[in-house]
């Protein structure tokens, strides 16, 4: 069996550095600090990372900045990073996404020469070299516009000289519908390529689309932007063994959290309660964010005696000022930014569907959407019913523009109101 070097790689992508956040309400002036550093500070982590670890290079899978405003704040600090890293002899190779195109982009800041960022003309191959040996090539080729349709995953081919290729690219594999379908590719596309790694970039979530022969990692982005973005996000320590063996490890980067959580009202009879509930799931957040700062969405749920009480907006708002009282001071803060209420009034739902009256029809009717959506999507029979109506034509592109999520919660909702309505109608006659 031939033997390689080992080596150590760091695997990152999609900094969003100076990324305004997403979706936040009534943030206080210490969350908003940390939130103005967040993406900054995450990828100083994964520099400390690649240190700590004497990795001999990292890998940025694009999307380094987060468009094309060419904020000198963000080069600034990118280009201050970059130096660390160089400091210490570690090399660095990028590659832009559909947030920083080349053709888009204006370096005002010089970046060290350690550092190589791919263009965007053809896929480069560029040696990794340490102490007089190369130990591995990396290729990579960078988006040259916004909203790119080709497959650059096509023009990757391994020389057969290589010890070790590792293929860097911006991509959405597999057309994942959460991310626009931007330099589409499949997996066989990236087989083809006969790299020994694939260091990708685009996807938020961190995915393992093959753990050997090639490996592809999506590491997913180094700090959460928004509710949408939950958990812990970081990047990957990689080490190539001497007999060609990758082994791959997630290191959490991120400098504060996001999380969604649910508290249920059944079986709870005050606010007080109620309380003590939301304050249980804040110090259950808390604990998950590892001594991090944490910002969560709740949404209360359940059918209860309470869902009347909850729809009055000054509870919600004092609930939320309640669980936030004294957070900015910690360190490991979990700020409650939103409470969204989901409940349902008490009632017997399968009994009440089958009284034979305009709150049973409404029921009835609720349900057999439910029935149509078990063959299609909640969203996709929700735009059809939109889509349907004389006066949409005069709103289609608001209609389009909603998210299959915000379609499907219209559906909830809409039983939810609907059913409170109708059943206020029946206390007043």
């Amino acid at each position: 069996m031939k033997t390689r070097t080992p080596f150590t790689f760091v695997h990152c992508a999609d900094l969003h550095l100076d990324s305004p956040f997403e979706g936040l309400s009534g943030k206080n002036e210490r969350v908003a600090s940390l939130l103005r550093e967040a993406t900054f500070q995450a990828f100083d982590n994964v520099i400390t990372i690649a240190i700590e670890n004497n990795a001999d290079f990292v890998l940025i899978g694009g999307d380094i900045y987060d468009g094309a405003d060419n904020s000198l704040r963000a080069q600034i600090r990118y280009a201050d990073t970059l130096a660390r890293a160089a400091r210490h002899g570690i090399q660095c190779f990028a590659v832009h996404g559909n947030h920083d195109p080349v053709k888009a982009w204006k370096a005002n800041i010089a970046l060290p020469e350690e550092v190589h960022v791919f263009s965007a003309d053809r896929v480069e191959r560029i040696p990794v070299v340490r102490q007089g040996q190369v130990i591995a090539h990396v290729y990579g080729v960078s988006h040259n516009d916004y909203r790119l349709k080709q497959n650059l995953a096509a023009k990757f081919i391994r020389h057969e000289a290589d010890e070790y290729a590792i293929g860097l690219l911006h991509c959405n594999v597999g057309a994942c519908e959460d991310h626009d379908d931007y330099a589409p590719c499949t997996i066989a596309d990236l087989r083809n390529g006969n790299m020994d790694y694939w260091a990708l970039g685009h996807i938020h979530n961190r995915t393992i689309l093959s753990d050997s022969s090639p490996v592809i990692v999506y590491p997913g982005n180094t700090q959460g932007r928004s509710s949408k973005e939950i958990g812990e996000k970081g990047c990957y320590l990689v080490r190539v063994q001497a007999d060609g063996g990758t082994e791959i490890n997630f290191h959490p980067t991120d400098v504060l959290r996001w999380y969604q959580a649910a508290i249920s009202i059944d079986k709870t009879e005050t606010i007080d309660s109620l309380r003590q509930k939301l304050f249980a799931k804040q110090q259950e957040l808390r604990a998950a964010a590892e001594e991090r700062g944490s910002i969560s969405r709740l949404t209360i749920t359940g059918r209860g005696t309470l869902h009347g009480m909850l729809q009055q907006r000054s509870i919600i708002r004092d609930l939320a000022a309640d669980l936030n009282d004294g957070e900015e001071q910690r360190r490991d803060f979990a700020w409650i930014d939103s409470i969204v209420i989901k409940t349902r009034p008490e009632l017997d739902i399968d009994k009440r569907r089958q009284v034979p009256d305009l709150v049973g029809d409404f029921l009835r009717s609720a349900d057999a959407l439910r029935q149509e959506a078990a063959v299609k999507s909640n969203a996709e029979v929700i735009r059809d019913i939109l889509l349907s109506r004389p006066e949409s034509n005069k709103i289609k592109h608001i209609i389009m523009a909603f998210s299959d999520q915000d379609l499907s919660d219209l559906l909830e909702d809409a039983e939810i109101i609907g059913l409170d309505l109708l059943l206020a109608g029946e206390e007043q006659e």
